[in-house]
């Protein structure tokens, strides 16, 4: 006989860092940081930092009831 068992879906928040470089035309470091703040699209292939994998406890309690 199989038994039945009583599993759930729940939703687990989490979050994790990357690292990446961009390339900004600029005319000083200063403007091109400035740039890449708050007129440049994300980078393309980030890196994983190794144990930067995080459960976000409150943001999951908000999930699931």
């Amino acid at each position: 006989m199989i038994a039945m068992t009583d599993k759930k879906f729940f939703t687990v928040a989490c979050s994790w860092e990357v690292y990446a470089t961009i390339e900004i035309e600029a005319e000083s470091l200063v403007e091109a940081i400035d740039i890449a703040q708050y007129d440049s699209p994300l980078p393309n292939e980030p890196s994983y930092i190794d144990d930067s994998f995080r459960i976000d406890y409150e943001g999951t309690d908000c999930y699931n009831d």
